[in-house]
């Protein structure tokens, strides 16, 4: 074979691994992108692109939402602040003795409030916000969607949470939905088939960015064959919200909340219920509540003191009982299912660890109402992030300053 030949082989050869490289790297992703911009439509895409599938306490400004109207007339916590009375160091696992104030300006923290026996002990903003500023909750709304199922559970509007969804959501009923009960979805033992993570093809970035909830909502199925073990999904309490959105019969939710809510708590700002879309939006319960940190306190407050306030029963305790009841021994719980620093799950309040009767509702970025019966303590932590901190290392400072505060 003479040099020609051998050279116009070896063209070929590289040819074909070039066009194959280019087939491999560039045209399947491509193609791959271009069915899941398809499939998941415009809004979606547009969203994924311009968020980078990433999402903050400002997020409340970039979508469509419902306003929460402020009363004239406020609650107020008193206020004790002039000594801004916090232990000065705090003992965290792993660490040396770190001072206060200090650990909580330096991860990434925008309000720290602490509320003892309805006195506001110590409250501080950080990175320009103020007692007025805005932020979004996000998984800690989970927590105040359920104080709401549990008022319409009161009114008769929802019979019972041992009720199947498809009651209430009968295009569910062919996937799986007739044998999930309302109660299931609470304690999020559901056996939906849904990955909570952050990869951009995924179910939770879907739901977070769809122009259609319901839709998505629609499309969701459960696992053949699942366990009743406890698997955390945003996507147990998306159709939650969809259920009490039809058991209120033609009310939005975010009118139901300023009714049930935002009134009687006499809520000193208004928040922000944001939607999938501006057209018939549907509230997105698991993530999208925003108000101030004041106002968030008022749900640790309607807690602490078992749904009343100020002599009227808001939610009853029955009720208050039950979502603060574990469903599971953590001991039977799958390892990579346990969060650390948390022990058990009620009706979308987190229980704290230990024996203790602490618990909070919890969101994505370190935000917090932590409740501290036996303390008579509040808590609220807004931030940008966690910092370098832990969930339990959060759980441990909260604790330290309920035990520590005069």
């Amino acid at each position: 074979m003479n040099i020609d030949k051998v050279l116009i082989i070896r063209k070929k050869r590289w040819g074909k691994i070039i066009l194959l490289t280019i087939f491999l790297t560039i045209i399947i992703p491509v193609l791959y992108l271009l069915i899941w911009a398809f499939n998941s439509g415009p809004d979606v895409t547009y969203r994924v692109l311009v968020n980078c599938c990433d999402s903050d306490i400002d997020d409340y400004k970039r979508y469509p939402g419902r306003t929460l109207v402020a009363v004239d007339t406020p609650f107020l916590f008193g206020e004790n602040i002039e000594n801004q009375i916090l232990p000065d160091k705090v003992e965290l696992k792993g660490k040396d003795d770190i001072h206060t104030e200090g650990l909580i300006e330096s991860n990434d923290t925008i309000a720290f409030l602490v509320i003892k026996d309805d006195v506001m002990v110590y409250e501080k903003y950080y990175q320009g916000h103020s007692f007025d500023s805005v932020s979004m909750a996000f998984s800690a709304t989970k927590s105040i969607l359920s104080v709401l199922i549990g008022i319409a559970v009161d009114e008769g509007l929802i019979k019972s949470i041992d009720q199947p969804v498809s009651d209430y959501i009968p295009e569910l009923k062919d996937s799986g939905f007739e044998n999930v009960t309302l109660k299931s979805l609470l304690q999020m033992h559901s056996g939906i088939n849904y990955i909570e993570n952050d990869d951009p093809f995924g179910e939770h970035v879907l739901f977070n960015y769809t122009a259609n909830l319901r839709k998505a909502i629609y499309n969701l199925k459960t696992l053949k064959n699942h366990s009743d073990n406890f698997v955390y999904r945003s996507a147990d309490n998306a159709v939650l919200g969809l259920v009490l959105d039809r058991a209120l019969k033609g009310k939005t939710i975010t009118q139901y909340t300023q009714e049930k809510l935002w009134e009687p708590l006499g809520m000193e700002f208004d928040g922000i219920w944001t939607l999938d879309s501006e057209s018939d939006g549907l509230e997105k319960t698991w993530c999208c509540l925003s108000a101030t940190a004041r106002d968030f306190a008022k749900f640790g407050r309607l807690y602490l003191n078992n749904g009343n306030w100020n002599g009227k029963q808001v939610v009853s305790r029955e009720w208050v009982n039950e979502s603060l009841t574990g469903a599971f021994d953590s001991a039977t719980w799958p390892i990579s299912e346990l969060t650390t620093g948390f022990d058990n799950y009620g009706y979308q309040w987190w229980l704290c660890s230990g024996n203790r009767e602490d618990y909070m509702a919890r969101g994505k970025n370190g935000q917090f109402i932590y409740v501290n019966p036996s303390m008579k303590t509040i808590i609220v932590r807004l931030g940008w992030s966690e910092g370098t901190l832990s969930h339990e290392d959060w759980e441990n400072l909260f604790v330290a300053i309920s035990e520590n505060i005069n």
